[in-house]
């Protein structure tokens, strides 16, 4: 089975689950463990995913978890597919809704899903939701940041595709109400000039609700020197030794694969917050533990994580297999990536973007019901 086709057999497995996402997270609450996410946390992102479509977790969704902090606190990220059945959900919400941030979603998935869009060509069909989770219950949910992935092998750094990746700042920009001008522009083409062939612009977005700008990410770096000299030539405002210091002691230890920079493009320059992400493979959805012993060791050995979280993290991860009301689900769990957070001269953070995916495998995983 192909694997659109095992995805869209695994969205109707799911129909037949729970009525939500927040509804399926309540069934997968021992796959979380609690020193990750607390009992409170835990009902906090379950209040957030009640609106979101169920069939959302046959694509990879997770939580974004500060190692940093004593706090078992999480924010919640999904995946979209444009022309599946979870996206034809976001989509109906848009029509809906006519304007907001689920106008801008449905826009950005029927733009990518239809045939010869020149932004389809660009970012393929997948789009990212990230879901900031208010820590005071009650409030009003703020708006998601909304992200686009170019493959890794489209944006390169070799000058040729700066106008596909303005195409793509442009869309997100009109997408969230976020500045994209000449400033921003020039901006981004300084980045391209600062980028090598063996980088590329790996995601797109912006958080409408923090008015930070546009959000870029650049990966494939596999040294420390590389990123410094890439950071001095887009104009980094903050302290590059402490890159270098924080970077250094793990690319001694081989204790990753690539790194990504993450970084908002400002109207008077890229933003003063730095995010340094660390790749443990060249595949970046691994569900082994031991990809990521070198790198977790490192960060320890730093002081910048919590040392109980950190050993929580071997039992988020793993296959298993669950036995649901539509049959055997296959719950792949495990680590995308792993990031330092800098601001200007000192670490400020240190996040795990863990992962979760479902994977139908009864009866109902080898045949499509009616779309309806």
């Amino acid at each position: 089975m192909g694997v659109d086709n095992l995805w869209a057999a695994t969205e109707d497995c799911l129909l037949d689950e729970a009525d939500s996402l927040g509804e399926l997270l309540v069934r997968l609450r021992a796959k979380v463990p609690t020193a990750l996410v607390g009992i409170a946390e835990f009902a906090r992102l379950v209040d957030r995913a009640k609106d979101l479509p169920v069939t959302a977790a046959a694509f990879p969704f997770g939580f974004e978890l500060p190692l940093h902090m004593d706090i078992p606190a999480a924010d919640l990220g999904v995946s979209i597919v444009a022309g599946s059945k979870t996206a034809a959900t976001f989509e109906e919400a848009g029509r809906v809704a006519s304007s907001g941030s689920a106008s801008a979603i449905a826009r950005l998935l029927e733009e990518t899903g239809r045939d010869g869009s020149p932004l389809g060509r660009v970012v393929g069909d997948r789009l990212v939701l990230e879901y900031d989770i208010e820590s005071t219950p009650g409030r009003v949910h703020p708006d998601p940041g909304i992200f686009l992935y170019p493959d890794d092998a489209v944006l390169v750094g070799n000058g040729t595709r700066f106008d596909d990746a303005a195409l793509v700042a442009d869309a997100i920009a009109s997408a969230t109400e976020c500045p994209f001008g000449e400033p921003e522009l020039r901006l981004l083409r300084r980045v391209y000039r600062a980028m090598d062939a063996s980088t590329s612009v790996r995601a797109v977005g912006a958080f409408p609700s923090r008015n930070s700008g546009i959000r870029l990410t650049v990966a494939g770096f596999r040294e420390t020197k590389r990123v410094v000299e890439f950071l001095h030539g887009v104009g980094w405002p903050g302290d590059l030794p402490t890159v270098t210091s924080a970077l250094s002691p793990l690319e001694q230890a081989r204790a990753f694969a690539y790194l990504g920079v993450h970084f908002d493009l400002c109207p008077d320059g890229v933003g003063p917050t730095l995010g340094l992400s660390c790749y443990a493979a060249k595949q970046q959805w691994l569900h082994d533990i031991r990809h990521w012993t070198a790198l977790l060791n490192g960060i320890d050995a730093q002081g910048h994580v919590v040392a109980e979280k950190l050993s929580a993290l071997a039992a988020a991860t793993g296959t298993e297999t669950l036995f649901g009301r539509s049959g055997r689900l296959r719950l792949v769990r495990g680590i995308h990536h792993v990031k330092l957070v800098l601001a200007e001269d000192r670490i400020e953070q240190a996040k795990a973007y863990v992962f979760l995916l479902m994977v139908g495998m009864g009866p109902s995983a080898d045949r499509q019901r009616p779309r309806a």
